[in-house]
């Protein structure tokens, strides 16, 4: 069972930890330790943690799938998302709107898309991911009124956009005239950069 369902502003979830679901049902849940449909609702101050689901199931946000709602000053660490079909989505899934803040995912292990997806208007804000297993980024944008504010990855490259040039795979994009191209591979022969003379007074010095 889901341990927890929102439906409206005033329903707040505080100061929990939510750990132990695990879902082996072939039946398309959305969120399998929280929901949240379109009155939102609040999850602040929690740690939710080791939580996971059977292989062969439907789990769109095993963290949580969200329409609306907040989640703020949690801690989400060491839950598994198999990822063995095409139904499954991060963590936590923002569908058509909600907000995550001040939040650190730590040691999660999802198999498709990210460790957060936005598929709408969502906004992820001032959080830190650190040791997750994915297999696009930490935080996978497929849609342009979606908004990462502030977020980092111990590595870097915390944030992927779909069908962009920003984190894309090394390949080449050319014009049918030669004379724009566009490539993700950073040449290692770049000369070096000109630096402009200095004026001292009435004499003009060229820099070392």
């Amino acid at each position: 069972m889901r341990l927890l369902s929102f439906n409206h502003e005033d329903a707040v979830a505080e100061k929990m930890t939510l750990t132990g679901v695990y879902f082996d049902t072939s039946v398309y849940i959305h969120g399998a330790v929280a929901s949240f449909a379109s009155r939102g609702g609040t999850i602040s101050e929690c740690r939710i943690t080791g939580n996971s689901r059977a292989s062969k199931n439907y789990c769109s946000g095993v963290v949580a799938n969200m329409s609306a709602g907040l989640i703020s000053r949690c801690i989400i660490d060491n839950n598994l998302e198999p990822g063995d079909n095409d139904y499954q989505h991060s963590m936590v899934r923002l569908v058509d709107g909600g907000t995550v803040e001040n939040t650190l995912f730590y040691n999660n292990t999802t198999k498709n898309f990210g460790t957060i997806t936005l598929q709408g208007p969502g906004i992820v804000r001032n959080c830190t991911f650190v040791g997750n297993t994915n297999r696009e980024a930490q935080v996978y944008i497929a849609s342009d009124k979606a908004s990462v504010i502030n977020c980092a990855g111990a590595a870097g490259g915390a944030v992927r956009y779909r069908r962009s040039l920003v984190n894309a795979r090394p390949q080449r994009w050319s014009t049918p005239s030669p004379a724009v191209t566009f490539s993700t591979h950073a040449p290692s022969n770049l000369p070096r950069r000109p630096r402009a003379p200095v004026r001292i007074g009435s004499e003009r010095r060229e820099r070392n």
